[in-house]
């Protein structure tokens, strides 16, 4: 991406080199992404490990000869279901922005927490280093609201 942040550019390239990074906070649309820049491959491996959880759940339920078999199972299942994402090879490290430790902030008033995500530049309307904090305005509003039915 050509008009990315020359700033954001160098931290992604040292969260690549496995350097720490500080927290960031993004601004997209209507959300605020609050999380940790991470490199593909630490990203990679969150998702397997995520994976190979949710496989785990999956396989328990049958019956297994030994502990063993079902590790296997699981860690075949999780295999299967992260080759769907494909090789990250050829990608530039700037083609996304993978945060962990993540929180996600919704205008319309949602919150979300999550271990990862992956946010596209091309969303990225501002984006600072550390969090924020929310201030209820001093005073209070009230409304009246009338209604008719015929």
């Amino acid at each position: 991406m050509a008009d990315l942040d020359p700033v954001l550019r160098r931290l992604i390239a040292a969260a690549e080199e496995g350097d720490h990074t500080p927290g960031l906070t993004l601004l997209l649309g209507s959300s605020v992404v609050q999380g940790v820049l991470v490199s593909r491959k630490e990203f990679d491996h969150h998702v397997y490990n995520l994976a190979k959880a949710a496989s785990m759940k999956d396989v328990r339920g049958r019956l297994w000869d030994s502990k063993q078999d079902l590790e296997k199972a699981a860690i075949g299942e999780a295999n299967n279901q992260v080759s769907r994402f494909g090789s990250a090879e050829g990608e530039v490290p700037e083609d996304a922005l993978r945060l962990k430790n993540v929180s996600v902030a919704s205008f319309t008033g949602f919150a979300l927490e999550m271990p990862l995500i992956r946010v596209s530049p091309s969303h990225l309307g501002a984006w600072w280093a550390g969090s924020f904090n929310v201030r209820n305005p001093s005073g209070s509003s009230a409304g009246v609201g009338i209604g008719f039915a015929f």
